[in-house]
């Protein structure tokens, strides 16, 4: 529901106009700026138009919602040459159900008499040391490798002490049906068959042996076999919390940070 309200909110800003009179900045040297920051490529000029008008309704929302001293402060990314429609078909892009084949080890399933017994009421992981630093897919369709990668991140955090970064490049590479996965690169995956890939690997080499790069080529590369395992990153197990269960994920995230798409 949270997430609905933003995204009705935030992209109002096309009935947003500029008041008669007022001086008119340039949008255009701003928006170009705003390129360059983020490395936008577009596939032609009339692409760049729609993003130009995009950008610039996202820009007088930006500056409306923050001249009302809201408790938060809001401000451009790489997404502001993106409508609504636009956005939600590139987050969900990443997770290609109706192409990839679910197999699961097991469910998390949770019964209690005392409905949320023994469950803390918060948990921050990140505080805890099992939360790598944000990271950003770019123009690739892998959300679901890094699912992946922070999930195994925390677990592999909690059960030795160390954090580490792993590689959504070797899965992106890899885990793909030529190589005994199952997942398609940039074209979506998911994230059971990912860790199904890593357990037939025996773990995952690290970000820094492996770097990410499909943000930018926007395409799968060569699965590189060079890098060598981080030791322990091998998966014995995963399981799937049930859905539609505030307590199984409740119960599921006390114990570790959780994949979700």
């Amino acid at each position: 529901m949270i997430a609905r309200i933003f995204f009705s909110l935030f992209f109002s800003a096309a009935m947003t106009v500029v008041s008669v009179g007022a001086a008119i900045p340039d949008y255009a040297e701003m928006f170009n700026d705003w390129v360059s920051q983020y490395h936008v490529r577009f596939r032609d000029t009339t692409h760049r138009d729609s993003a130009f008008r995009n950008w610039v309704s996202n820009h007088l929302f930006i500056e409306r919602a923050n001249a009302d001293n809201r408790p938060y402060v809001l401000g451009h990314n790489q997404f502001s040459g993106m409508n609504s429609t636009e956005f939600v078909q590139w987050v969900r892009g990443g997770v290609d159900l109706a192409n990839v084949d679910f197999f699961r080890i097991g469910s998390f399933y949770v019964e209690s008499s005392n409905y949320f017994a023994g469950v803390p009421g918060a948990i921050d992981w990140t505080a805890k040391g099992a939360v790598t630093p944000v990271k950003d897919q770019g123009q690739c369709g892998s959300c679901w490798s890094f699912s992946t990668t922070g999930a195994l991140e925390g677990a592999f955090a909690i059960k030795t002490g160390s954090l580490a970064s792993f590689s959504e490049q070797q899965l992106v590479d890899c885990d793909t049906l030529g190589n005994g996965g199952r997942d398609h690169g940039c074209g979506g995956g998911l994230m059971d068959n990912a860790f199904n890939w890593i357990m037939k690997n025996n773990g995952l080499c690290s970000e820094y042996d492996y770097p990410y790069v499909s943000g930018t080529t926007m395409k799968a590369g060569t699965c590189q076999t060079s890098c060598r395992n981080v030791v322990g990153s091998d998966i014995v197990k995963y399981i799937d919390v049930e859905p539609n269960s505030d307590l199984a994920m409740m119960t599921a995230v006390a114990q570790q940070p959780v994949s979700v798409a």
